[in-house]
């Protein structure tokens, strides 16, 4: 893989002569990676929309480059020569080779505390203090306190434990992340807290007894191993092996990244299909709902169509009383039922719905009287 060393005038001249999507094509870093870094080196970049402007050429404003910068003048930059072994890497490998390469990022352990963190000076008062458990899981080891860095190691192994976690710690700061230290130890990435810890793995131990048979006991064995837990479920670690934790910072700080976008998609995922469900669930509820109005409506156009025709019926009885041969004039009492009978007709009938006086209170789809108020 080659790399090449750039002036901070030379990146410069670079970003406002080339696109950053053209950039982070040509160098093995993202975009986010080369912000970074033109903004720790004072580097004004083109504003949104500056390259569609030149597209069809409109002026742009050019910022000029700040002379007071005292900081870092030169970056080292991997270039992606477009190798089938370079294009085939996983994002974490490509990720760890760019976290490797920015030199504003130290990713080596001291053998000794240099400024340390708070939290690395609280825990350290409590290890150095605090003697080994005599018996459980954790026999042998010191552990701190809920409200410090979460670590439980032997006494040998203290030092090099918070020597660990003070360069990770700094380590997290300096990639714009947050360390959050509550009843646990959490990193916070982007609104996603993942939990952190740093144990001392422990080895079974056979031992003689005064019987014929021997006896198990676990003890430490002097390896470290780091660990995320992924919200309250998915556990990921690394331990001391070919490479000890100090040498694996910067996979373990990439695979965390990584991690942490893989979450927020697939919490977009779930957002997702979950307002689509929502979304289905109020269409069918609206949907049912129309079909219930529909029904309601319908159920009174057939009830008013019955009262009609049922009016109708009064009517043409009213009429065949009228027509009956009589032999005597109507009686008083006659001529008065038949007007009775055409109003109570009128008040039954939906198109009408005379007001009768002797009828308030009546409901005319049931005929019955309504409970008074």
């Amino acid at each position: 893989m080659k790399n090449i060393t750039l002036t901070r005038e030379d990146l410069y001249k670079l970003v406002w002569s080339t696109p950053m999507t053209t950039l982070v094509k040509n160098y093995l870093i993202s975009d986010s990676g080369l912000r970074k870094i033109c903004k720790k080196m004072d580097i004004p970049i083109p504003k949104a929309g500056h390259w569609q402007k030149i597209q069809y050429r409109k002026e742009v404003e050019i910022e000029s480059l700040s002379l007071g910068h005292s900081g870092d003048q030169e970056i080292t930059l991997f270039l992606n020569d477009g190798d089938k072994e370079n294009n085939a890497q996983s994002p974490l490998s490509k990720l760890q080779k760019e976290i490797e390469a920015d030199f504003s990022l130290s990713l080596n352990v001291s053998g000794k505390l240099n400024n340390p963190d708070k939290l690395v000076i609280i825990s350290k008062e409590t290890l150095m203090k605090q003697r080994p458990s005599g018996f459980g899981n954790g026999k042998g080891l010191v552990h701190t306190y809920r409200d410090q860095l979460s670590i439980q190691v032997s006494p040998d192994n203290v030092n090099r434990s918070l020597c660990f976690m003070d360069t990770f710690i700094k380590l997290i700061r300096l990639r714009g992340h947050k360390v959050i230290q509550e009843n646990r130890t959490f990193i916070l990435i982007d609104d996603i807290r993942l939990e952190i810890s740093l144990r001392e793995k422990m080895k079974r131990v056979m031992l003689d007894t005064k019987y014929s048979w021997k006896t198990a006991e676990d003890s430490p064995s002097g390896k470290l191993c780091f660990r995320i837990k992924e919200r309250s479920y998915r556990i990921y670690e690394w331990k001391d092996g070919k490479l000890p934790i100090e040498k694996q910072l910067s996979k373990i700080l990439a695979f965390i990244e990584i991690k942490v976008k893989e979450i927020i998609a697939e919490d977009l995922r779930i957002k997702e299909y979950w307002d689509k469900e929502r979304e289905r669930n109020r269409i069918k509820q609206n949907i049912q709902k129309q079909k219930e109005e529909e029904l309601i409506k319908f159920k009174g156009l057939l009830q008013n169509a019955k009262r009609w025709q049922e009016a109708e019926f009064i009517r043409s009885y009213i009429s065949a009383v009228e027509k009956k041969p009589i032999q005597d004039e109507f009686s008083e009492l006659s001529q008065g039922w038949i007007q009775w009978a055409r109003k109570k007709a009128d008040w039954y009938d939906p198109n009408i719905e005379a007001e009768d006086s002797m009828m308030q209170g009546v409901d005319r789809s049931s005929l019955t009287l309504k409970p008074p108020y």
